[in-house]
């Protein structure tokens, strides 16, 4: 006798395809193996600017991803309008939210005609669990309980401690105030959340630290990113010397921040000990001035978008990962452990990753970044070491099978908890 599924309504604030960059990744890759025991509804915004890098057209993109989410998916609703935010109207929107005890972080997501969807799906099925995939969409979920459902929300990132960082490290003391209003609202807005919601999971623990700080609420489950093991078919590492790679989408601020941290702090230093370095930045929508320094200076590849990475993770000597800001868990770090990539890495980037010095090279400024590349180009034998310990880490933690398996315990306790209490 078939086991009925219990079901899963999946409200998400981008559609999760490609698997290609960070969010799009986690997302796909959990639905994917999630499907084997949950009966999901798929309800997405729509973001336009997710989508298009990765195919010729929009339209393109779209039907590929309706066709590769319905695998996995009961149902599958997409927004038909899609999210464009231009410049000037994120400015618009950012003075008004002055005025307003709603961050901007929810505002620009605020869709009345997404939101009517989700209740009358809600009105009309029976579900176990209704999944809100960030706090960006809680404007658009009732926190009301239908019949005996449980709500749940995700972090991705801890979003009042990425704007609290963006504030502090500002240099403009207009965006240091708007950065620093949009932290307290943000802060409130996890409080009341912490209250309406059943449960809350994040990406790594140290979030879950964050997050009890900011709202004294610590029933957080731990869910973490991770890496498709099956991507691996076929690969074969191939190093280049003095090859270092960079990959993260360029146009998220952390991204863009690491690289021109490391562009314009570490790698004049590195050149003149070691002319003869290349690195490669890979990901969407690089900003003006980087392509730009990439002119002037050759040995500084920006690729943008590329369909296949597999030959730069292949030619890496060193992975470098100079980010100094965001949550969560670095899936572009458990993609350079899974790929045997050796890595120097500042130790925020590794917040949620259980690794030490002997998995990784940490450095905390331009220095260390320096020597840890060298130590690692010199020496080819440690670098293979730490690099075979870091991806036995991957392998035995950060596989989407125990992920997935990780975020199911995370609902079905749930109920055992109700059951003791």
């Amino acid at each position: 006798m078939d086991t009925v599924k219990k079901r899963l309504l999946w409200v998400s604030h981008m559609v999760p395809y490609p698997p290609k960059a960070g969010l799009l990744n986690r997302s796909y890759n959990i639905i994917r193996e999630l499907s084997e025991i949950y009966d999901i509804d798929l309800y997405c915004l729509n973001q336009e600017n997710l989508i298009t890098p990765y195919f010729d057209s929009f339209e393109q993109g779209l039907t590929k991803a309706k066709d590769e989410l319905s695998k996995y998916c009961s149902s599958l609703y997409i927004e038909p309008d899609p999210v464009r935010v231009s410049s000037f109207s994120k400015m618009i929107l950012t003075f008004k939210s002055l005025f307003s005890t709603k961050p901007y972080s929810t505002e620009w997501l605020n869709r009345k005609s997404f939101a009517n969807q989700i209740k009358a799906i809600r009105d009309s099925q029976d579900y176990d669990y209704i999944y809100v995939d960030s706090i960006s969409l809680i404007s658009n979920v009732e926190s009301q309980r239908y019949t005996h459902e449980k709500l749940i929300l995700g972090h991705h990132n801890i979003e009042s401690e990425m704007i609290r960082r963006r504030s502090e490290r500002t240099k403009n003391l207009l965006l240091k105030f708007i950065f620093y209003i949009e932290y307290l609202k943000l802060k409130r807005l996890e409080r009341i959340a912490s209250l309406e919601f059943d449960r809350q999971i994040v990406c790594s623990a140290e979030d879950s630290e964050l997050l009890g700080i900011s709202t004294g609420y610590r029933d957080h489950f731990v869910v973490p990113n991770g890496f498709d093991f099956r991507l691996l078919d076929g690969f074969c590492r191939a190093p280049k010397l003095n090859h270092l790679l960079f990959i993260g989408t360029m146009d998220w601020y952390p991204n863009v921040d690491a690289v021109r941290y490391f562009l314009n702090e570490v790698w004049p230093n590195l050149k003149q000990q070691r002319p003869e370095v290349i690195i490669d930045v890979i990901g969407s929508k690089p900003p003006a001035d980087l392509v730009e320094l990439s002119k002037s200076d050759p040995s500084v590849k920006i690729r943008g978008f590329v369909q296949d990475i597999e030959p730069y993770l292949a030619q890496a000597s060193v992975f470098v990962c100079p980010i100094r800001d965001g949550g969560g868990t670095k899936l572009k770090l458990i993609e350079a452990f899974a790929h045997k990539i050796p890595c120097v890495v500042d130790p925020i980037s590794c917040e949620g990753i259980k690794v030490d010095d002997r998995h990784v090279k940490f450095a905390q400024n331009p220095d260390a970044f320096v020597e840890g590349i060298k130590a690692l180009l010199d020496n080819r034998k440690m670098a293979d070491q730490m690099s075979e310990r870091a991806y036995q880490i991957a392998e035995a933690q950060y596989s989407y099978k125990v992920i997935a398996d990780v975020f199911s315990q995370s609902l079905e306790s749930m109920e055992t908890e109700e059951c003791v209490a």
